[in-house]
């Protein structure tokens, strides 16, 4: 719970009233944001990603060990607007920055292929697995 509330306060603190912010589930987030472009995007990636390690190191105990990996993906002409899509581009680079090492940000980098058979299993936002 404490962990939730950090981040949650931080991302509060980071994003604008227009912005979109919900838990997708356990630990994993989705922001979408209109005012970004790819610079942008991973700039506030990085501003929540560094003060929720900072908070967490300079707070609890417990909370020492939290840090943050985001996948970050961008709808727009060239990339499109499908929400599937998108998520699973966002999808496809937090698995990246999970297997590089966490506590990073990563890019959604169109030559990357989306993982098929991972370590971390790709998920839908389709209400039904086959979807």
């Amino acid at each position: 719970d404490s962990a939730l509330k950090l981040v949650v306060g931080i991302v509060r603190e980071n994003l604008d009233s227009e912005d979109l912010f919900g838990r997708f589930g356990g630990d994993e987030f989705l922001i979408a944001s209109i005012d970004h472009d790819a610079e942008g995007a991973r700039a506030l990636a990085e501003n929540i990603r560094r003060a929720v390690r900072e908070r967490a190191q300079a707070g609890d105990p417990a909370l020492s060990a939290l840090s943050l990996s985001l996948g970050v993906a961008l709808a727009g002409k060239t990339e499109g607007h499908d929400l599937s899509a998108l998520f699973a581009r966002a999808d496809a680079a937090l698995y990246e920055a999970k297997r590089a090492g966490r506590d990073r940000v990563v890019l959604d980098d169109p030559a990357r292929a989306v993982p098929g058979n991972s370590h971390f299993p790709m998920r839908s936002l389709s209400a039904t697995p086959d979807a």
